[in-house]
C-alpha cells in the first residue's frame, strides 16, 4: 500500500472518531432550549420582574423582585428578593421597601412581606419589620409583628403598626418605647 492510501485511511479514520465523539456529545448534553417543568399551581416564572402602578398616568408604585412564579387562576405571584418603590408619597418624594420574600395579589392590589423587611425614606427615615403588607385600596401598610423604628430625632419600637403612606402618619399599636435623640445625638446618627 502506498504512503498516499495510508494516510487517506487514517484520515478518515479520524474524521469519523471526531464525528462519532461530537454526536455523542451533542446528545448527552443538556438542551438549553428545554424548559425545567413548573409546579403545577404556577403558570409563569420570571427573573428580574419590574412592574408599576399608575393611576391617572401617574406612576404611584413599582414592584421589582429577583424572582416570581405566578398563578393566573388565583392572580397571585411568589415573590423572592423585593423592593417597592412608592412615589411621592405624603411629605416623601420616596420611599422603599425591601424584603426577602413575598406575594402580590394582582386581584385584590396587595402586596405581603416577610424576612428582613425594611423601609426607608429619602430623609432618613428606617423602619425595620418581620412583616408588611400593603393594600392599595386603602394606601396603608400594616403589620402585627414587632416594630423599630428609627430616624434623627427620634427611636420607636413596639408592637404592630399601622401606616397611611399617602398622609404619612405612621401608629404603633402596643408596648410602644420612644427615646428622643438630643441634637448632640443626632450629629452620631
Amino acid at each position: 500500500m502506498k504512503f498516499k492510501h495510508v494516510l487517506a485511511i487514517a484520515i478518515i479514520a479520524t474524521v469519523v472518531f471526531l464525528g462519532v465523539v461530537i454526536v455523542r456529545h451533542v446528545l448527552e448534553a443538556p438542551s438549553l432550549d428545554e424548559e425545567s417543568p413548573l409546579p403545577a399551581n404556577v403558570d409563569i416564572a420570571l427573573t428580574d420582574l419590574h412592574y408599576s402602578h399608575n393611576e391617572d398616568g401617574v406612576k404611584q408604585w413599582s414592584l421589582d423582585a429577583d424572582q416570581a412564579e405566578y398563578q393566573r387562576q388565583d392572580g397571585l405571584a411568589q415573590l423572592d428578593h423585593i423592593q417597592l418603590n412608592f412615589f411621592a408619597a405624603s411629605a416623601f418624594s420616596e420611599v422603599v421597601l425591601t424584603a426577602e420574600h413575598g406575594t402580590f395579589d394582582q386581584n385584590n392590589q396587595v402586596i405581603k412581606v416577610w424576612d428582613q423587611v425594611v423601609v426607608t425614606t429619602d430623609r432618613g427615615d428606617r423602619l425595620t419589620l418581620d412583616q408588611l403588607r400593603y393594600e392599595q385600596k386603602s394606601r396603608q401598610l400594616y403589620s402585627d409583628g414587632p416594630v423599630s423604628y428609627r430616624s434623627p430625632q427620634l427611636l420607636l419600637s413596639g408592637q404592630g403598626l399601622h401606616l397611611d403612606v399617602e398622609n404619612g402618619v405612621m401608629k404603633i399599636l402596643h408596648q410602644v418605647k420612644a427615646t428622643l435623640n438630643s441634637p448632640s445625638d443626632r450629629s452620631k446618627n
